[in-house]
């Protein structure tokens, strides 16, 4: 007598080689192409998508020093020439991101942008769906690094090719090294708000501008002049209210 256990197991069984008949039968028709290489046809779209992680990588990385450590800048923010940023210290409680947070804030921004510029650029020969990319950021010593999981079926005609496939760029910045420089910065004004550290400021490597912005708001400016994206020195600033 067969268990019902055994029937299930049978049918499970009998499904699992009913898609493995299907799916050979796509490969070896040529309707269906799953390479990680990426099949010669389709190479331009793979090195533009190698293109676009680099710009979204560049681009998210000025961008969190532009806005105090923030892609997306929080509620709790302070305007300057059009522009919003974070603060880093805040009625005396420490609001400068993590190094942590801000490797998710760049990584985010890059899961955003990859899509939109895979479809600005001319592909007119190829229909590109599903697109969806997953980012993990690292920032080390002198360098940021990217590694984004891209995921795009693309057609052809009558062939379909799917680009799985995880693409690493790196940019040379000392955002680690910035971001402790702050992170002492606004460890300072917590201990005392009515004094800043000159000697601490004027020492640094970097050029630290200090920017009077309201009775009780400073903003403080790091400039690295040895760290350039696209030929401009890298900033990044963010907002101290005192009281």
């Amino acid at each position: 007598m067969i268990k019902k256990g055994q029937i299930t197991f049978f049918v499970v069984m009998a499904i699992l080689l009913i898609v493995g008949i299907i799916i050979i039968f796509f490969i070896k028709s040529g309707s269906f192409s799953v390479d990680k290489a990426v099949n010669s046809q389709v190479s331009e779209i793979d090195e533009a998508i190698q293109g676009c992680t680099e710009s979204a990588l560049l681009s998210g990385a000025r961008l969190v020093g532009l806005q105090g450590g923030f892609a997306i800048v929080p509620g709790l923010n302070l305007t300057l020439n059009s522009s919003n940023m974070g603060y880093g210290f805040y009625e005396g409680d420490i609001l400068l991101p993590s190094l942590t947070r801000i490797e998710n804030e760049i990584a985010s921004y890059i899961d955003l942008m990859l899509p939109f510029c895979l479809e600005s650029s001319d592909f007119s020969n190829f229909e590109l769906s599903e697109k969806f990319s997953s980012s993990v950021v690292s920032i080390d010593d002198n360098i940021v690094i990217a590694y984004s999981d891209f995921f795009v079926f693309i057609v052809k005609e009558d062939e379909t090719f799917l680009i799985d496939k995880t693409y690493e760029v790196e940019i040379d910045l000392q955002l680690k090294k910035i971001h402790e420089v702050a992170s002492e910065i606004v460890s300072k004004e917590k201990a005392d708000p009515d004094f800043i550290d000159l000697d601490y400021l004027t020492s640094s490597e970097f050029d630290i501008d200090i920017i009077p912005y309201s009775d009780d708001i400073i903003i403080y400016s790091i400039v690295d002049r040895n760290s350039e994206l696209n030929g401009v020195p890298y900033v990044f600033r963010f907002g101290n209210k005192i009281r």
